[in-house]
């Protein structure tokens, strides 16, 4: 599945006063899926959408979102806007794939999940979530 890990460092304690290594905002953290940091997927994912394998993209796009969503929950500061873990990329593309299955409902679903973990401020997926919700209301009846 997925976890997150932490590199290792060349140092092995911490001076009196100095931040913890086990401190998430003053170390690099990197989000794992399938035991691999989610970067290593980017080439992986990229063939299979360039395949049309959209099953198996939309699988792998999920277990990205889910381990980028559990970094958020978990290392989230107060002084830090909400969604700072978050890449909108990979909500897009799911988006991306859902309207070009036409499941419009779930590509709007996908959108508003978003929006919800950013606070719902502007961004430029809250700009495609109003016009995907009037292509939804025109195509299928959308409420």
């Amino acid at each position: 599945m997925w976890h997150v890990r932490r590199p290792r460092t060349k140092g092995r304690g911490t001076r009196a006063g100095a931040p913890s290594d086990r401190d998430p905002t003053t170390t690099q953290w990197v989000c794992l899926v399938d035991g691999r940091p989610y970067p290593e997927w980017l080439p992986v994912l990229k063939e299979l959408r360039k395949d049309h394998r959209d099953q198996e993209a939309l699988s792998l796009l999920w277990k990205i979102i889910k381990a980028m969503e559990d970094a958020e929950k978990l290392f989230r500061r107060l002084d830090q806007p909400p969604g700072r873990w978050l890449k909108d990329r990979h909500y897009e593309q799911v988006a991306d794939l859902y309207r070009h299955m036409g499941a419009y409902d779930r590509e709007i679903e996908v959108l508003e999940r978003y929006q919800e973990l950013i606070g719902w401020r502007k961004s430029r997926l809250s700009t495609r979530l109003d016009r995907a919700r009037l292509r939804a209301r025109d195509t299928a009846g959308y409420n």
